[in-house]
């Protein structure tokens, strides 16, 4: 049986009365990925630890959870669900920058945030986190691309045609991250 544990989204908002129950998202604690951050994350520099988890209910959305305080924890999305609409690539000399050849296999994700003034969940595309299959280190990467958005809007403006979408059958980042660590444990 797997062992399921719910996370629960903090209410920071002090003015608003608490909800009985917030929002619950099904994690598989034993399947959680330890990912190390060399340099931190822009905000938290002093937290180098993580593990990934992948949301049960959600394949293409993934937490990532800091090991020395679980209160710190971004809500992530596999780019994959939107590249129809946009193409993120971490040039070379990003890559290179923090230490990561352009052999290596990287997987990318956004951060998500509620962005109250939309009103909307948005991702950060100008600033992914790329994440080595192979070494388990992770980064967030800022992108000179002007043209990436801080805040894209995940649910479609009425005006939009359709929802973003994956592939059907395409993996995910986090099932590939999870592989990586299966072959390189020997298993198969």
């Amino acid at each position: 049986m797997e062992n399921e544990s719910m996370m629960q989204q903090p209410n920071s908002s002090p003015q608003t009365p608490k909800p009985e129950k917030g929002p619950q998202f099904r994690i598989d604690a034993e399947q959680g990925i330890a990912i190390e951050f060399p340099g931190g994350i822009p905000g938290f520099e002093e937290l180098h630890h993580y593990h990934l988890f992948e949301l049960l209910d959600y394949p293409h959305f993934a937490f990532l959870v800091a090991d020395d305080a679980s209160h710190v924890a971004m809500l992530l999305l596999d780019p994959k669900v939107i590249s129809q609409k946009i193409e993120v690539t971490v040039p070379p000399e990003k890559l290179t920058q923090i230490s990561l050849s352009q052999e290596e296999k990287i997987c990318t994700f956004f951060i998500l945030r509620l962005n109250h003034s939309l009103g909307k969940l948005t991702a950060n595309l100008r600033a992914p986190i790329i994440v080595s299959t192979e070494q388990k280190t992770g980064y967030q990467v800022i992108l000179d691309d002007e043209s990436l958005p801080i805040s894209y809007p995940l649910v479609p403006d009425t005006s939009s045609a359709s929802a973003p979408t994956s592939t059907p059958g395409q993996e995910n980042s986090f099932t590939t991250i999870k592989q990586a660590t299966r072959t390189s444990n020997g298993e198969r």
